[in-house]
């Protein structure tokens, strides 16, 4: 009988095989993802106020200047350590409690120190790239961005959204992002696609450097006619807009990172204005709930799987191959952590 203890043997028929190659989980070799990562909704920092997350591993503020511009840059004072939380924002800079140290959101430089004869200018906090879409904040793992988030359809301006925070946190983003190549899944977990329809699927999918997409037709669970885009952007975040029953929707699930294995999971329903009627926005706002309510239902469905999921590809079968193109995407794709010894 073969040993299953021997990795030259030959393995027992029941022992659950794994990739050749591991897909990296966040934090294997101390890098993570570089895309845009949401730390926290914009309503939660008013303009001079300052907030403490964990984020990679480490730890950060973000806060917004008097000039309204938010900004996310790592938490320890580079002077003795102090929690940049703990400090307030002095006109469009943060500063220290301990010594009153301040540094700017742009570059991170220390730009002042009150009791220091000369201003330490070497000192610097580190500044992510950070921007603001959808009602939530966002930073970008790296000393630069290497992509924006992307336009839908309709101007943020002409958009109203239904926001919640979801319950799908133990496992990293990427594991909830690749259910959209998942389309057993679709059928198995959500009775999303009927009879033999998965079998038959020819998904036309762009892998793209930073981004993937492809595009659904057919119908949702009652019948309903939908089209959608739906695009993987970096590894955490899932954009889905198309129509639903002829009204333009977006659909947002996007997760942060506090830490390797822990996600941080938003739904953000995006919908048009309308024409500005009362009668109009009304019908739109109940159209809205509605569908909050139907992502939701699909969400509560994969939390149930995904929260603690010991992730690894084993037995793959021929159905398997858009989520295997996807697993082998997320590979490739760029990983760093500039940040490193300023958040840790």
């Amino acid at each position: 009988m073969p040993d299953a203890s021997n990795p030259g043997g030959r393995q027992p028929d029941g022992i659950r095989p794994r990739f050749r190659q591991p897909v990296p989980l966040e934090g294997d070799d101390g890098v993570y993802s570089q895309t845009w990562w949401p730390v926290c909704l914009s309503s939660d920092v008013e303009p001079g106020t300052i907030i403490g997350a964990d984020f990679l591993d480490g730890r950060i503020v973000i806060w917004r200047g008097e000039d309204g511009h938010a900004h996310v840059t790592s938490a320890w004072c580079p002077h003795m350590g102090t929690d940049l939380a703990v400090g307030r924002v002095v006109g469009n800079n943060i500063q220290c409690a301990f010594h009153n140290w301040q540094f700017e959101g742009k570059g991170g430089k220390c730009v002042g120190a009150k009791w220091a004869k000369k201003t330490p200018e070497k000192a610097s906090v580190f500044a992510f790239p950070t921007c603001e879409r959808w009602g939530l904040i966002w930073a970008f793992n790296g000393e630069e961005a290497f992509w924006q988030l992307p336009d839908i359809n309709v101007p943020d301006s002409e958009l109203f959204f239904r926001h919640q925070r979801v319950p799908i946190n133990h496992c990293d983003p990427f594991m909830f992002t690749a259910n959209a190549f998942d389309f057993q899944h679709f059928g198995a977990l959500h009775d999303f696609w009927p009879g033999d329809e998965i079998d038959d699927a020819d998904v036309n999918i762009r892998w793209g450097e930073y981004d993937c997409e492809y595009e659904y037709d057919g119908k949702h669970w009652l019948g309903e006619d939908v089209h959608y885009r739906i695009r993987i952007l970096g590894t955490n975040i899932y954009l889905q807009d198309g129509t639903y029953q002829g009204d333009y929707y977006a659909n947002l699930i996007c997760a942060g990172l506090p830490r390797g294995g822990y996600s941080d999971t938003h739904l953000v329903v995006l919908m048009p204005k309308g024409d500005g009627s009362v009668e109009e926005r009304t019908r739109r706002e109940h159209l809205a709930d509605h569908l909050h309510a139907m992502e939701m239902k699909f969400i509560m469905q994969d939390a149930s799987v995904l929260n603690g999921i010991k992730f690894g590809p084993g037995f793959l079968i021929p159905e398997d191959k858009y989520f295997v193109q996807f697993v082998n995407w997320v590979r490739k794709y760029p990983k760093a952590n500039p940040a490193l010894h300023y958040i840790t």
